[in-house]
């Protein structure tokens, strides 16, 4: 995290990261697919029934999205703030600046911003989608001539898909982003200067050209505290940043690495070795060492 150069330090450190990533975005996974589908469902129901007017459904699991979202961004936090705080007190590098107290205090004055906002606005696409893609099933089967009954089956049908596929897009999305998010807080909260480090996972499945983002280019860059990242034609604070576009954002696996910004760190003056100033009425018994000097005259 702080100070890794060494590229075999850094693929295991990228890896740890990924693997803490995946058993959270597990969890969020879980209750959000169930949700989703849950919408289609019924949606369904109330087609087979004949009911037009179906937008309510989406609507009904607004809660139960807000509530989610905000637990999962709490537990990415939690877990991501700790590690990055634990690691900054245990190499004591913000000693001289912060208790352990007070770069809690910091971390979370930042991250409940970020989870207020994030929820809003995460809840508000998804239910958006949802209700376009239920329209779109129901648009299309109309356009086919299906029956009420054979519009509800292809619902429950694509509803099943679709709700496993978007929650497992989501929320390795949003654990990605509140993780790195959580990172860069408790490192800013201590004070001090440090040059981030865009650090790519370089496989197969590495965004790259001809695509129109690459993220294997962004690999290695490096930018001070509060500059933005340049990738794919678009400015990030770190990956997965809200600010991206979808193709830039979406399944994104890179992490920053922080490393200590030599103009900040404070250096002992160096010591320069004293001169010994020998009195001029004592030169001459240097010289001789058994005479005394005579007593002067009254």
């Amino acid at each position: 995290m702080i100070d890794l150069t060494n590229d075999r330090s850094i693929r295991l450190f990228h890896r740890v990261q990924l693997l803490i990533m995946q058993r959270l975005e597990g969890a969020m996974l879980r209750k959000l697919s169930p949700i989703i589908n849950r919408q289609y469902m019924e949606t369904a129901r109330l087609i087979k029934q004949g009911v037009d007017d179906v937008q309510h459904t989406v609507n009904a699991q607004g809660h139960r999205l807000r509530n989610l979202y905000q637990q999962h961004y709490r537990r990415v936090a939690t877990v991501a703030g700790n590690r990055a705080i634990n690691k900054i007190v245990s190499e004591k590098s913000a000693e001289m600046f912060f208790t352990k107290d007070t770069l809690g205090q910091n971390f979370w004055f930042s991250m409940n911003r970020f989870i207020d906002q994030q929820t809003a606005q995460r809840v508000t696409n998804v239910q958006a989608t949802t209700k376009r893609n239920i329209a779109r099933v129901i648009g299309k089967g109309v356009e086919d001539g299906l029956s009420n009954a054979e519009l509800s089956k292809k619902l429950r049908r694509i509803g099943a898909v679709d709700s496993k596929t978007r929650a497992l897009r989501i929320a390795r999305t949003e654990t990605h982003a509140a993780f790195n998010k959580s990172i860069a807080a408790a490192i800013e909260g201590t004070g001090r200067k440090f040059i981030r480090q865009w650090s790519t996972t370089l496989d197969e499945r590495t965004r790259k050209p001809p695509g129109k983002f690459d993220h294997a280019k962004a690999n290695k860059q490096k930018r001070t505290m509060g500059a933005d990242f340049d990738v794919g034609n678009q400015k990030l604070k770190f990956p997965g940043d809200p600010r991206g576009s979808a193709g830039n954002v979406i399944n994104c696996r890179c992490i920053l690495l922080y490393l200590t910004d030599k103009s900040q760190v404070v250096r002992e003056p160096e010591l320069k070795p004293v001169e010994t100033i020998i009195p001029v009425s004592i030169l001459p018994l240097l010289d001789k060492p058994d005479e005394v000097p005579e007593k002067p005259t009254e």
